[in-house]
Order: structure tokens, then sequence, then C-alpha cells
């Protein structure tokens, strides 16, 4: 009985708890297993309890003290192999999960600009010329200055940028990047 509504609570609430813990010891890999820890502390009890409600209550307390003694665990321990003054120098610095969140942001974005270039290159002509023409070029254009160059209406020259951006759009949501 007591095993059926434990696994409800993982079912329903999992991803919560993971979340918690995440936003205490700032490294997702170290969340999953601060839940883990909690989540079996909370079997070896189960039988002590005699509601969801209460199972819950205590879920939550325990991903809360796990995460906080995992935090404070691994800064004692920092603080005792690198020597004070390094561990106070790098808390003004980065942390571990900045650097991997800034690593990531870094990968997607050359994603996104790789994906970005081969929808461009896969557009009409005249909407690939138009956008690279206006907004590919190291020096700012009016779109005056590009339709007198190209030889086209003010109105032709922004309906063949607006429909080349759209395409561009429509093809980047397709693969999840916009």
């Amino acid at each position: 009985m007591a095993s059926a509504w434990l696994a409800k609570i993982w079912e329903e609430h999992g991803h919560l708890w993971l979340h918690i813990a995440r936003s205490i010891v700032r490294n997702p890999a170290d969340a999953e297993d601060v839940v883990q820890e909690a989540y079996r502390r909370l079997l070896s009890s189960a039988a002590t309890f005699s509601d969801e409600t209460a199972a819950l209550r205590y879920f939550k307390r325990i991903v809360i003290n796990t995460a906080i003694n995992y935090y404070n665990s691994f800064h004692r321990e920092r603080e005792r192999s690198e020597g004070w003054e390094a561990a106070q120098g790098r808390a003004a610095g980065k942390t571990p999960y900045d650097q991997y969140e800034e690593e990531e942001r870094s990968r997607r974005q050359e994603l996104l600009c790789r994906e970005a270039l081969a929808a461009l290159h896969s557009l009409p002509a005249t909407q690939r010329r138009a956008i690279q023409e206006m907004l590919l070029q190291d020096e700012p254009r009016t779109l005056t200055e590009v339709s007198r160059a190209q030889g086209l209406s003010v109105s032709t020259l922004r309906s063949q940028l607006m429909s080349g951006v759209k395409k561009i759009r429509k093809k980047l949501r397709k693969k999840g990047l916009v």
C-alpha cells in the first residue's frame, strides 16, 4: 500500500524535488544525487506515514536538508583542499555550474548560427540577397540605399526581406531553436 503512493508521489512531484535540489546545489548531476538520497531516506521510513500528505511534507524537508548538507559539505571540502584564500577567490568568480551554463549557451548559439546560415542559403536568391544586403553587411544600410543599389522599390525589398526572415524563423522553429 505504502509503496504505491510513494511511487505516485515520485511520479507527480519528482521534477519539483529535482528543481528544489538544483536551486540549492546549483549542479544538475549533484541535484539528482541529492534527490535519490532523499528518496532512499523516504523509503526507509515509509512505514511511519499514515497518508500521502505527511510523506510529501517529510520528503520536501528531506530534499531541502540533504541539498543544504551536500552544498555545505562540498564547500567545506573544497576549502580544506584548496585553502581558504583560494576558495574565497573562486567564490568571487564563476562556479562550475555557471561555467557549464556559459558553455551550453555558447554551444546553443553556435548551433543557432549554423542552422540560420543553412536556412539563409536555402532561400530563393532574391530573399537571400535582400537579407544579406540589409542584415549581414559590416556597415548598416537603409532600405532606400539597398533598394537603389539593387534597382528595386523600397516596398519590394521590404517584402523580400520580411518573407525571407519569416522562412528562416519557421525553419528554426521546426528544429526547436526559437
